[in-house]
């Protein structure tokens, strides 16, 4: 493990299926990481991975966060894809219950009471819910893994940063002030989130990229 004078940095990130936005988002975000000495050991990155290969992909095996920008899926390890992307397993790796994984390569934060913890997740939301591929995380079941995690002594601090529609209402007035934790969304809980690095005009080598509907 890399350890620092913080204790061990972590990192859970969950990007959305079947929209290039938030797998792009997440896999730059992986390359920041990296780039900064996180080692990938410490990475821990779910993601449904059905952009690169997708026969809709002008640029095979290639992802692009913004026009004319590097491939971000190149070296990207992942650990968890495709039917493995659930609610359950997400919970499961925060909780660092190895027990509960089901699928994937069985990771889960392997924290202590001296580590800091960073969650980034994006995908689509709603008021009170989180998506996933094929099923929902509820507000409730979030905050109660996240007061778990601080009564068992999972972490030190833990930054969440929350990237989907009405996120807001994932963290307003649903956590404590005094469990070391800083939730961040970048939406309000009723705002909707866009994107204008993916509009119409977004080209790479003369092609579209991809778009927002």
């Amino acid at each position: 493990m890399g350890i620092n004078c913080c204790g061990i940095k972590w990192l859970d990130k969950l990007p959305a299926p079947a929209k290039i936005i938030f797998q792009a988002g997440a896999c730059h975000a992986y390359h920041i990481l990296r780039n900064h000495g996180i080692p990938s050991d410490n990475i821990i990155l779910m993601m449904y991975d059905d952009i690169a290969y997708n026969k809709e992909n002008p640029n095979p095996g290639e992802i692009f966060n913004k026009p004319g920008g590097p491939n971000v899926r190149e070296g990207v390890k992942i650990d968890y894809n495709g039917s493995d992307v659930t609610p359950e397993n997400f919970l499961a790796v925060l909780r660092g219950d190895a027990n509960s994984v089901k699928g994937g390569n069985g990771r889960v934060i392997q924290s202590t009471a001296n580590d800091h913890i960073f969650v980034y997740y994006a995908d689509h939301g709603g008021t009170g819910l989180i998506e996933f591929p094929n099923s929902i995380l509820t507000v409730k079941d979030l905050n109660d893994a996240l007061r778990s995690m601080y009564k068992e002594r999972k972490y030190k601090q833990m930054l969440f940063y929350l990237e989907a529609c009405e996120g807001g209402s994932m963290f307003k007035s649903t956590l404590p002030n005094n469990i070391n934790g800083r939730w961040i969304s970048l939406l309000r809980s009723f705002f909707k989130l866009f994107n204008p690095a993916w509009g119409w005009g977004s080209l790479r080598h003369g092609r579209h990229c991809g778009r927002i509907d």
